[in-house]
């Protein structure tokens, strides 16, 4: 290290420690706008200060394939803008800063994961304690405090004001807790710890009747657990036993949830009908980034909306068929990398969380690189740190 670097080395380290902070803040921070000031803070202000000082490889950072499909994606969602016809000009900046928020997550996301071999593990178990603290603390007042009943959408603070936001990240725990104790070789303590989280953890998602996150869930833990290293008898006993579980509190628990069952589909089939029509109208370049194009439907009841409850329709409406194969190719991209790089417990996670992430898309979100939400994180965490041992294999040839 150059004696710049010694002479502000103390100072850089404090970024990958304030990235904990911020991921973390999903579970305790109050509201929503005190996480994205602080997002704008540490990541923007970061990158800035590690490109002030030269701390940044351009080289090591745009050789991953991963990254150089993202920025060209990003590249395009830019160019958008100019045919986003009836778009504010306020519209517009908001979009741009959501590439640039991007781009500096990126940024201060792989400086972090250059400074230690051991962040990504500091970072798991940071996410582990407060995650349970937060669902105790959140379950405690939802339910006890507030004396909602069983049938009520569980939810909790700030960025998971949501049900559907709560269900989505505590489902990716889920799945992740599932990896490790299927892929790992761990202490018998240790593993006992995961065990006991993993229900703790499911039940948060259960919680929500949040529907695509419990699919969604069951799906990609059901398809670790098989692909896992455990003896084939574990497995069968496992799966009966979880199967016979859920079928006992589903006939037990479904007077409580009958009314939110009878909630049905939510519009959304009558949401995405009326979002196909948008598309065949402009299906080659769609109608620009951030144009918020409403629906206008033979159903009353979804005219006007503009939220599409589906990342990939909301993709094809802003950005056409083009920005549809450009998200594809990011997706085949990073499944093609953690699939050569499978044999890397960090990689093989961060493919399992994609996955998850690829399928709640289905039912809620719109777009990949707009607000700041659970879904931003759970889409492009993983693909940063898929990126980040794909540039580090290729410096190893």
């Amino acid at each position: 290290m150059n004696s710049l670097g010694n002479k502000y080395f103390n100072s850089f380290a404090i970024i990958p420690a304030m990235l904990t902070f911020w991921i973390a803040g999903y579970f305790f921070f109050p509201t929503n706008k005190l996480h994205y000031q602080t997002f704008i803070v540490i990541f923007v202000l970061g990158s800035l200060w590690l490109g002030y000082h030269r701390r940044i490889d351009w080289q090591s950072f745009f050789s991953s394939k991963l990254i150089l499909a993202v920025t060209v994606f990003s590249a395009y969602f830019l160019a958008s803008l100019f045919w986003a016809f009836g778009t504010s000009f306020n519209d517009r900046l908001s979009e741009v800063k959501s590439v640039v928020y991007l781009f500096c997550f990126a940024l201060v996301f792989s400086f972090s994961m250059e400074q230690s071999p051991k962040y990504l593990g500091r970072l798991l178990r940071t996410l582990l304690l407060v995650s349970s603290i937060a669902l105790v603390i959140n379950m405690f007042a939802f339910f006890v405090i507030h004396e909602h009943s069983l049938s009520a959408r569980f939810h909790g603070v700030g960025r998971l004001w949501s049900p559907l936001w709560m269900g989505a990240i505590y489902g990716a725990i889920t799945v992740i807790l599932v990896g490790f104790l299927s892929h790992e070789e761990l202490t018998r303590k240790y593993k006992l710890l995961l065990a006991a989280m993993l229900p703790m953890m499911f039940i948060g998602v259960l919680a929500t009747h949040s529907r695509m996150a419990i699919l969604a869930t069951l799906l990609v833990s059901f398809l670790v657990f098989l692909m896992g290293k455990n003896s084939l008898k574990c497995k069968v006993v496992t799966i009966v036993s979880a199967a016979i579980l859920l079928l006992g509190t589903f006939w037990i628990c479904l007077p409580y949830f009958e009314r939110d069952i009878e909630r049905g589909q939510s519009y959304r089939f009558d949401i995405w009908r009326g979002a196909m029509g948008l598309i065949q109208e402009r299906p080659l370049l769609g109608y620009g980034a951030g144009s918020d194009t409403p629906i206008d439907s033979s159903i009353e009841v979804v005219d006007d909306w503009h939220y599409y409850h589906n990342t990939y329709i909301a993709t094809l409406v802003d950005l056409g068929l083009v920005g549809g194969f450009l998200h594809l190719i990011i997706l085949l991209i990073a499944f093609k990398v953690a699939w050569q790089l499978r044999g890397n417990i960090a990689v093989l996670l961060s493919a399992y969380l994609l996955f998850y992430s690829c399928l709640i898309n289905i039912t809620f979100g719109e777009g990949i690189i707009s607000r700041m939400n659970v879904q931003w994180l759970l889409m492009w965490l993983p693909i940063l740190i898929i990126a980040h041992f794909e540039v580090t294999q290729k410096r190893n040839i």
